[in-house]
């Protein structure tokens, strides 16, 4: 309407123009206002007309301000920083100028929408300055107690909002300005309020339509709240939970709602310890893999130190964890019953590698670990609940290599070729699991949506909240789903991430800090610790194996590859990492025990540019072996990177590897050959693992023999298998 609205005006001008005014208008703007309209699809006239949009707005954010610090000194109380005015006219979004509105193109229909609702947004986003941050987690705990005049400010522009609404909620008794009074004067008085339970359920509705990383709130309207502030003990706690899991499943026929127990008051409040009411353990072996969902391991071992017992397979459900005002962590499982309606069993219609994993996913994602803060009040046990989308369960939990990590156990098991990247195998394995999952859920009678029609939804969301209050906060990296990309209508569809209020917060996770922080040592005593740490570290260190990384890289593959060697080696040797380009690396050569060299071949052939140096004078040294002692009686391995595509393959490789045969190096194990062609990553991990454990062994090192099948450094690079 508001773009209906500026043709209206504009083209009748346009028309009556001549070229050289047409020209000296655009001439009066802006460079980078010209560049802005002309790109958007505006002329210089309809981006001036947008530009007097904001103009009122402006000058009653400057008059707000400057009354605001003209206020005299020493008045600090609440009800007096509004006077009647403020109340029926200011909003706290006034404190900032306001922001131009932008115009949103999606690029598959051609046509644009125009968001102004940011110009109300509350925060500032983690983009700022010339660094775009948007693609950023952005996860960090967002919690803190509020100030006083932090309530005051959040408070007021709630009772603003609510007070403007009038179609989705009860009409209130008291009029604006007599409940803001009331408000303030409560939040002076003791530091909180209580909302009115229409108050809360259209807070909690509302949080939820501002959240910008959710794509299935276009039916906000519809959540279900459970008022549970007179809940007080975590007996009660629990019942209330189990109630909610129940209410909300509903037999697979799934209801969204939430909960919301007591908010912060006098510093004591309730918690739910869970990042989700539903989820699968996550159990550390001792080789480093994970049994069950690596991304609960810690949670699970805290759970293991309240004693809780699992029963150690791949999907147990962990216990609730909760805690009341005395802020002490209690457990209660979930209901047995009521696990086994949660799980899904997961089967493919056709493909009996899937069904052969016997794999399941719980029904109903709960999320129970952010914060509900609305209207100056915080509510940090707010646990919620929706549906899933399939793409949520097949790609992000099931294949992802820091979760559940089948993607490669799958390739394999479907006869895939899983050794080129061109067969594309990983994508025939996520779209069959997400036709299993899909198929699954449906046969249990369990609510999901694939992610086309969730896309579609979303679009049409957007259309309707730009018209209806003219914008719509939206995180264009969470909104498209992993799976399909262009596929999918969001993906074409321009989007803006802003904080509105109310909203639902990140918080801190309790159990990482329970129980420290109990006792305070003086600083110098933690300094003495730690120096007395470092120097033990030192003396143990000196005496290890020396073991030299060298590395030839063009495009960082190399490089990348030596890095993660040297991580895994750093366990029982003293490593040092050298490019072949490098001044020192022949004295670091000739002082260890030990050479990895990792080189890829480039052109027809030849060496990295980085090493053509290294080539020569290695060339040379072999010449004059009989010479030199640079690697005799010395350990070494070569691993050769390259593309099998090319006649030469890995030639500076097999050089490098003949090179150290003739200096008198001990051959640690055969030459590795990384293909580019043939999952050179997984070629890189069975050698690496390899040379480690044949270093222990000739050097006498004791370590315990991981069995081949299972992958290194398992928490940071996920290398494992079911």
């Amino acid at each position: 309407s508001l773009l209906q609205e500026i043709l209206d005006n504009v083209t009748p001008k346009l028309e009556n123009m001549s070229l050289p005014s047409v020209v000296s208008l655009l001439g009066n703007q802006p460079i980078q206002r010209r560049r802005s309209s002309l790109i958007r699809g505006l002329s210089p006239g309809q981006d001036q007309i947008i530009e007097e949009v904001t103009n009122d707005d402006e000058v009653k954010g400057s008059e707000y301000k400057s009354k605001r610090d003209a206020r005299p000194e020493g008045s600090d109380s609440l009800v007096d920083e509004f006077d009647q005015e403020d109340l029926n006219k200011v909003t706290p979004h006034h404190d900032r100028v306001t922001q131009k509105p932008i115009l949103l193109w999606d690029w598959s229909t051609e046509s644009s929408q125009t968001d102004v609702l940011h110009g109300k947004a509350d925060r500032q986003t983690s983009c700022g300055g010339k660094v775009c941050r948007g693609s950023l987690m952005n996860t960090a705990p967002a919690n803190k107690v509020l100030t006083r005049r932090q309530a005051a400010l959040q408070a007021a522009d709630f009772m603003k909002q609510y007070y403007e609404e009038v179609k989705d909620h009860e009409a209130p008794t008291a009029t604006y300005s007599e409940r803001l009074q009331e408000v303030l004067t409560k939040l002076e008085e003791s530091g909180t309020y209580t909302l009115t339970q229409d108050e809360l359920t259209w807070g909690a509705r509302t949080a939820w339509r501002n959240a910008p990383r959710c794509p299935a709130r276009m039916i906000w309207k519809n959540l279900q709240v459970f008022d549970k502030r007179d809940v007080f003990s975590t007996k009660e706690m629990f019942s209330t939970l189990v109630e909610h899991l129940e209410f909300s499943f509903n037999s697979g026929n799934i209801r969204p709602a939430v909960t919301i127990f007591r908010g912060r008051e006098g510093g004591t409040e309730p918690r739910v310890w869970n990042s989700l009411l539903v989820a699968y353990a996550g159990y550390k072996q001792r080789d480093g893999s994970v049994v069950g969902d690596p991304a609960q391991e810690e949670f699970t071992k805290f759970c293991q130190s309240l004693g809780w017992s699992g029963k150690g397979g791949m999907f147990d459900f962990l216990p609730l964890v909760v805690s009341d005002e005395d802020g002490e962590p209690n457990f209660q499982e979930i209901p047995l019953e009521l696990q086994q309606q949660l799980r899904v069993k997961i089967k493919h219609t056709s493909i009996k590698a899937i069904n052969d994993l016997n794999l399941e996913w719980f029904g109903l994602p709960a999320v129970s670990s952010m914060m509900l803060e609305l209207g100056g009040v915080q509510f940090p046990a707010s646990p919620f609940t929706g549906w899933y989308q399939v793409t949520e369960i097949a790609n992000r939990d099931l294949l992802d290599c820091q979760r559940y990590n089948l993607l490669l156990p799958l390739g394999t098991a479907m006869n895939l070729d899983t050794t080129t990247n061109t067969s594309l195998w990983k994508d025939e394995v996520a779209l069959e699991l997400n036709r299993a999952v899909l198929y699954s859920f449906k046969e249990s009678g369990v609510s999901i949506v694939d992610q086309y029609t969730q896309s579609d939804q979303f679009v049409e969301h957007m259309k309707s909240e730009i018209r209806s209050r003219r914008g719509c906060p939206a995180d264009w990296v969470w909104i498209v789903p992993p799976q399909s990309g262009s596929l999918c209508s969001s993906f074409h569809q321009e989007m803006i991430s802003y904080h509105l209020s109310p909203s639902y917060e990140y918080q801190d996770k309790p159990w990482q800090t329970y129980g420290k922080g109990r006792s305070r040592r003086a600083m110098k005593s933690i300094c003495w610790s730690f120096l007395f740490m470092v120097s033990t570290y030192k003396k143990i260190h000196s005496k290890r194996i020396p073991v030299s990384f060298i590395y030839g890289s063009e495009t960082g593959v190399s490089k990348q590859f030596a890095y993660q060697a040297a991580e895994l080696f750093s366990q029982q040797f003293r490593c040092q990492i050298f490019p072949m380009n490098a001044l020192d690396v022949w004295k670091g050569m000739a002082d260890s025990q030990l050479n990895i060299l990792i080189a890829s071949t480039f052109g027809s052939g030849d060496p990295p540019t980085m090493a053509k140096e290294f080539e020569k004078k290695f060339a040379l040294l072999a010449d004059q072996s009989k010479t030199t002692d640079l690697l005799k009686g010395r350990h070494f391995g070569v691993f050769g990177v390259g593309s099998s595509a090319y006649p030469q393959f890995v030639t500076f490789g097999k050089f490098l590897n003949s090179a150290c045969s003739t200096l008198g190096g001990i051959q640690l194990l055969p030459f590795g050959i990384g293909d580019e062609e043939r999952d050179q990553k997984l070629a890189f991990q069975n050698w690496v693992h390899d040379a480690f454990f044949a270093s222990c062994k000739v050097f006498n090192i004791k370590v315990k023999e991981r069995k081949a099948s299972l992958g290194l450094l398992v928490n940071k690079y996920k290398w494992t298998k079911v």
